[in-house]
């Protein structure tokens, strides 16, 4: 499976500290080696038909299957402004 990063969230990823940028690293590579089939805190969004939502403590990445194979990673940020950008 092939990971895409948005440059918004690219950008949001690097302003997180190091510990977080590294937990999230490791959750997506686990997702791409497993698939939906990996044993992390994934929930579908409601209202959209591939979007999901990652939780890594008190933050949180959003993204979408694009392909079956493609992911793409359109925000991540802290749990409260998961949901209003």
């Amino acid at each position: 499976m092939d990971i895409l990063i948005s440059n918004k969230a690219g950008k949001q990823l690097g302003d997180l500290p190091k510990t977080v940028q590294n937990a999230i690293r490791q959750i997506f590579l686990e997702l791409q080696e497993k698939g939906l089939e990996a044993r992390i805190d994934l929930k579908k969004l409601k209202g959209f038909p591939d979007h999901y939502r990652l939780r890594v403590g008190d933050y949180r990445a959003r993204f979408e299957f694009e392909k079956p194979d493609t992911l793409k990673i359109y925000w991540i940020g802290k749990r409260s402004k998961a949901y209003n950008d």
